[in-house]
This record gives structure tokens, C-alpha cells and sequence, in this order.
């Protein structure tokens, strides 16, 4: 019989919330701001259906509008006539890359969305006076 390893083993090192406030101290503002909420990928509207061939796949690919270090590559799989009218396009898979100065440093761990929240938020808020509006 095999041995399995246990859940602790597997498991993936968390990034620390000094590992994340270290890297916001030098971070842009717009890469913050996509670390802690989302991507402003275009809309296919904006960019229309525009393919790349690579192999035997069509390629798409999009630059985060904020950040501009994130960047979406989809695959498609797209049959034409011989006229090259589509006449049958397959969505195969979709993969993310990203540039210098986004990611934590090698050995960090993994981050969660609500750590970045909390992370931005104090760095913005921490040692400043703010105005707090008390609702009636």
C-alpha cells in the first residue's frame, strides 16, 4: 500500500502580511490596486476578435489597462471554409502571465485577495488622520 502524504505536507506556504507590506513599500499604486481588487482587462468591444496563430491554435491576448503587468493569452480552437468564414470556434483554455514587479518574491508563498485588502488599506490609512462620518 502507498503511502499518502498528510494534508499538512501538502500544503502550500502562506504569504505573511509583512512579506505583503514589504513588497507594497515599493510597489506602484496601480499594481496594488489589481492585487487587491481585480484586472481592468479590455472588453472584446474594445478590442474586437483579432487571432494570432500558434500551432494549430488561435491566439488572443490581453494587457491589464491598469497595472499593464498582467497579461491573458486564450486559446481557440477555430475552423473556417476555404472562403475563411468561421463556421465552428471552440474555447480551449485560458492562461495568465505576469511582469516584472508584480509578483511576491520567489519564496514569499501564496497571497490571498482579503491580505492584499488589508495590506493596501493600511499602508494608506495607518499613522494618518482620517475623517470618519458617523451615520444617525
Amino acid at each position: 500500500m502507498a503511502k499518502t502524504r498528510s494534508t499538512a505536507a501538502t500544503r502550500r506556504r502562506q504569504a505573511t502580511d509583512e512579506d505583503l507590506e514589504r513588497f507594497a513599500e515599493q510597489a506602484d499604486s496601480d499594481v496594488l490596486g489589481c492585487r487587491s481588487e481585480a484586472h481592468n482587462f479590455p472588453k472584446p468591444s474594445e478590442i474586437g476578435w483579432n487571432f494570432k496563430v500558434s500551432g494549430s491554435f488561435h491566439i488572443r491576448t490581453f494587457t491589464c489597462k491598469d497595472c499593464g503587468r498582467a497579461t491573458r493569452t486564450q486559446r481557440w480552437d477555430i475552423i473556417t471554409n476555404r472562403t475563411g468564414v468561421v463556421t465552428r470556434m471552440d474555447y480551449v483554455d485560458t492562461k495568465m502571465s505576469y511582469g516584472d514587479g508584480y509578483l511576491l518574491p520567489a519564496g514569499s508563498g501564496r497571497s490571498r485577495k482579503t491580505q492584499w485588502r488589508e495590506v493596501v488599506a493600511r499602508t494608506a490609512v495607518v499613522g494618518k488622520k482620517i475623517q470618519i462620518e458617523v451615520e444617525d
